[in-house]
């Protein structure tokens, strides 16, 4: 696996995040940050 450092901005332009609209009005804890951060590192290119 590839891995490199990208900014915040190209991750947002280059990349399609969508975020559930049930998630839209949650609170994440550092707990579901966490998480997240994870699944994140864990995506494969393409």
């Amino acid at each position: 696996m590839k891995t490199q450092l990208m900014s915040i901005s190209k991750i947002f332009t280059e990349r399609l995040l969508r975020i559930p609209d049930y998630q839209r009005g949650f609170a994440w804890t550092e707990k579901e940050l966490r998480d997240f951060w994870n699944d994140l590192t864990q995506l494969e290119n393409d």
